[in-house]
């Protein structure tokens, strides 16, 4: 996740997930998975959707705390953690994850960028323990076999060893996981992070995806845990029957 990203379509999108779920009493931990910002592309441009009703009809209160992030220039992880549109008793771990200025080659290089990166996730464990959803947000989603923990871009991917160990703890996980030109139909990629979700988690068998579709697509791979299930099956029916589901679709 990075700054300039912050109220962007694909925000409006997952924070309403986020939102949904809040409201079923559930306290949200959010990992944003914080990257430097970049400025090689217009990515988090995608900001005309705060002029249409269709999309303010889906959650006016978020929209309008987006809008006016964006009209004042507050963009900004910590303007959205501050905003407590997620409730009161929400947590964030936004320390940013970055092996800028460090070496690249060699054993010990690689062994420096893999503690770096471990000594990170387990402060995010302990800052996140009070949630009861945890949101992983990396920039592209779900790890693949190019991009290693300590390739100097991978922290924008979120590894399965690193998820587990909140899930295992009783947490219930939500994880962004962008849809590509590869890897088949974006059916096809979502079915197969579902099966690695069947793999890694324990609870894998229950999981499903929501796949949002306007601008970039996207798919949240979404794990209850047992005692949340029915929590997230009152996610999908708000969904189904409601204004978002212009923008989503389930995909079990």
């Amino acid at each position: 996740m990075q700054n300039r990203y912050v109220g962007d379509i694909g925000d409006y999108g997952k924070f309403g997930l986020l939102r949904i779920l809040s409201e079923q009493q559930l306290r949200i931990g959010v990992q944003w998975y914080h990257v430097p910002d970049e400025g090689h592309n217009k990515d988090g441009k995608h900001i005309n959707y705060l002029t249409a009703d269709r999309f303010r009809n889906c959650d006016p209160y978020l929209f309008d705390t987006l809008k006016k992030l964006v009209q004042k220039r507050q963009r900004n992880l910590a303007a959205i953690e501050s905003s407590k549109i997620f409730g009161p008793e929400a947590t964030f771990f936004s320390e940013e994850l970055s092996f800028n200025g460090m070496a690249a080659i060699g054993k010990a290089a690689r062994e420096a960028r893999l503690n770096k990166r471990a000594e990170w996730n387990e402060k995010a464990l302990q800052i996140l323990g009070p949630a009861d959803v945890v949101f992983f947000d990396p920039d592209n989603g779900l790890e693949i076999p190019s991009k290693l923990k300590n390739h100097k871009t991978g922290p924008k991917h979120v590894f399965w060893d690193e998820i587990r160990p909140f899930h295992e703890r009783g947490q219930s996980v939500v994880i962004y996981h962008h849809l590509g030109r590869t890897g088949g139909s974006h059916e096809e990629q979502i079915a197969t992070r579902l099966k690695e979700a069947k793999k890694y988690l324990q609870n894998g068998k229950d999981a499903f995806a929501l796949r949002f579709s306007r601008g970039t697509s996207r798919s949240y791979i979404m794990v209850p845990n047992s005692k949340h299930v029915g929590a997230y099956q009152n996610l999908i029916s708000t969904i189904v029957d409601g204004s978002w589901n212009k923008h989503f679709s389930v995909v079990h």
